[in-house]
């Protein structure tokens, strides 16, 4: 399976431009620009927008929360519960190369897009 577009490289673009693309079906990866052929695309794209300033969860996201954290709380008779809490973090940084963060990066297109692991590139990543 492969990806199917028309798109082009956009090395700037104003916000308003943007969101006119992104309302009309366009997609970004890094600096690439495009609009994915849905008939001929190896996966259904997905358009994820969240405005934080005013997300509020649902009762269904709370839930999910909830869950997440007694399975986190949760000691059995090792401590591995209380364990798991303390190693769960979550914190942002400033974008930076990644050795880690590439070969996952490079297991994801192998298995969601068919890509060759050989032809998968540090520049590539970056790109994205």
């Amino acid at each position: 399976a492969s990806s199917v577009s028309d798109g082009a490289v956009a090395h700037a673009l104003a916000p308003r431009t943007y969101d006119e693309l992104i309302n009309r079906g366009w997609r970004r990866s890094g600096s690439w620009m495009y609009k994915p052929a849905i008939g001929e695309t190896c996966c259904a794209p997905y358009t994820i927008r969240l405005r934080c300033r005013e997300f509020v969860r649902s009762k269904s996201q709370r839930k999910v929360v909830k869950r997440f954290e007694r399975v986190l709380e949760e000691a059995d008779e090792d401590g591995v519960g209380c364990q798991r809490w303390k190693a769960f973090t979550c914190t942002t940084s400033r974008s930076s190369f990644v050795e880690e963060e590439f070969e996952l990066w490079k297991k994801y297109q192998v298995a969601v897009h068919g890509d060759s692991e050989d032809e998968l590139r540090r520049t590539s990543y970056e790109r994205f």
